[in-house]
C-alpha cells in the first residue's frame, strides 16, 4: 500500500495488552488466520483487499484483534 504520511499517529491497546502505533493514513489491521497485527502499511493489497503480511490471506483490515482495540492515545502535530 502507497499513500503519503499526513504526520497524525495513533496509539491501540489490544485485549492481551499488546500496543501498536500507527501512521495516518493507515490504520490498525489484524488477520484471524494466523494472528498478525499491526499497521496496514506493512499488508498488501488496498483498503477493500488488504492482504495479511504474514500468511497473505484477504480481509486482515476487518480482523477481531483490530476490530476490538481501544483507541487510547492521538498525537496530530498539525
Amino acid at each position: 500500500m502507497s499513500r503519503e504520511k499526513t504526520g497524525k499517529i495513533e496509539r491501540y491497546r489490544v485485549a492481551d495488552g499488546r500496543e501498536f502505533t500507527v501512521e495516518d493514513p493507515f490504520y490498525l489491521g489484524s488477520c484471524d488466520y494466523c494472528g498478525w497485527v499491526g499497521s496496514t502499511e506493512e499488508a498488501r493489497g488496498e483498503d477493500d483487499d488488504v492482504i495479511c503480511p504474514k500468511c497473505f490471506s484477504s480481509g486482515a483490515d476487518c480482523g477481531r484483534v483490530a476490530e476490538g482495540a481501544v483507541l487510547i492515545e492521538t498525537i496530530d502535530p498539525n
